[in-house]
């Protein structure tokens, strides 16, 4: 329909306005509790920027804009994946993420400006590129002899960073259903278990990393390592009763000053669970902690997440950094732990990096007040 020649410029201007506010208003989540991925808050991100933005690999919208590099690759690992599955068209695939595209929106707690087309695609490209990344991961036949992703360690060590990221995630339900839509007739493939077996090789773990195979409880990939690390701990609070159910919540000391008041230290043998602190007759008995270069990005993103989880769940990873933060004040503290096997340098990393890991980095987070047995 022609634009009436009898109107002025303000009107003209008033009718792209009325455009412009009813597309935010359209791009806006109504459904904010199926949110699952959030951007960071300024007040989370500004201590350390760089721990939750993606270095080499972009997933999902957010970052879609800093992909150009691993672009080629999505789709070489898709044309790969076509091929072995004899087919010659994405069809079926793009179909199966339009079907999905509006609950997959509604997973994100932020705008998603993005069109159609760009949202399917992107979907489509970051989810084969994972389930694909995971198989060649566990059934080395699959990896092909010109594969930069296998020939650089540096490479498979800045994706796996990237793939823990609470802004650089995809639905799990859109990975589900490209794995299963691929899954060969010859294969039990069990994408949890390929998850877990790619993290469990490429990273060194800060906490205990148990087995998890409820599908249907996981968000994305960082929401299935904080199960995986936190389920069965969840089990053992369960099962604690301390009668009126009152939590008290107060600062302890730094190991330093502990030992000065006569509290012995040691490695936990248990291997229940990596938070299953305990402190009896005088000694508190801490599961080690292995420290490497990625440590305070896997925590940080994991704690982002139990921020934007809401609180009627648990924050245990929240809870064990502000312990960690209490303790460990100097880089004595941390040498400390060192000697009692408590934390495991793994990287060589000095004392005051490992210091730094907790001191200062975890201030701005408020602990979960998680039901565990008062040390």
């Amino acid at each position: 329909m022609a634009r009436p020649s009898n109107l002025r410029p303000h009107d003209i201007k008033a009718d792209n306005l009325i455009i412009s506010v009813n597309k935010e208003i359209h791009s806006i989540p109504r459904h904010l509790s199926e949110a699952c991925i959030f951007k960071v808050h300024d007040a989370l991100r500004d201590v350390n920027p760089e721990a939750y933005e993606p270095k080499l690999l972009a997933i999902g919208p957010y970052h879609c804009d800093k992909d150009k590099l691993m672009q080629e690759h999505k789709l070489r690992y898709l044309q790969l994946l076509l091929h072995r599955t004899c087919e010659s068209s994405v069809d079926r695939y793009i179909t199966a993420m339009r079907n999905l595209e509006e609950k997959a929106r509604r997973c994100y707690g932020s705008p998603i400006n993005i069109e159609s087309d760009d949202f399917v695609k992107i979907m489509l490209l970051d989810g084969c590129f994972i389930i694909e990344l995971f198989r060649k991961c566990s059934f080395g036949n699959l990896i092909d002899d010109d594969d930069p992703i296998f020939k650089m360690e540096w490479m498979r060590a800045s994706i796996t960073c990237d793939l823990i990221l609470l802004e650089n995630q995809l639905p799990f339900f859109v990975l589900v259903e490209l794995f299963d839509m691929t899954k060969g007739l010859d294969r039990e493939d069990n994408i949890i278990k390929l998850a877990q077996n790619f993290f469990r090789q490429r990273m060194a773990y800060p906490f205990v990393f148990k087995e998890f195979s409820r599908i249907s409880d996981a968000s994305h990939l960082l929401g299935l390592m904080h199960d995986c690390c936190c389920y069965s701990f969840a089990d053992i609070v369960s099962n604690r009763n301390d009668g009126n159910g009152e939590v008290n919540f107060e600062f302890i000391k730094s190991v330093t000053e502990l030992e000065e008041a006569g509290i012995e230290f040691k490695e936990s043998k248990e291997n229940s669970s990596f938070f299953n602190i305990k402190f009896e007759n005088g000694v508190m008995e801490i599961p080690q902690l292995f420290i490497a270069n990625g440590t305070e990005w896997i925590l940080r993103n994991l704690i982002a997440y139990e921020q934007y989880r809401g609180n009627i769940y648990h924050r245990y990873v929240t809870d064990f950094a502000w312990f960690m933060d209490c303790l460990v004040n100097s880089a004595k503290d941390a040498e400390k732990l060192g000697q009692y096997g408590i934390i495991n340098n793994c990287f060589g990393l000095d004392a005051l990096h490992v210091a730094l890991v907790f001191c200062c980095c975890f201030a701005q987070f408020a602990p979960g007040l998680s039901p565990c047995t008062p040390v």
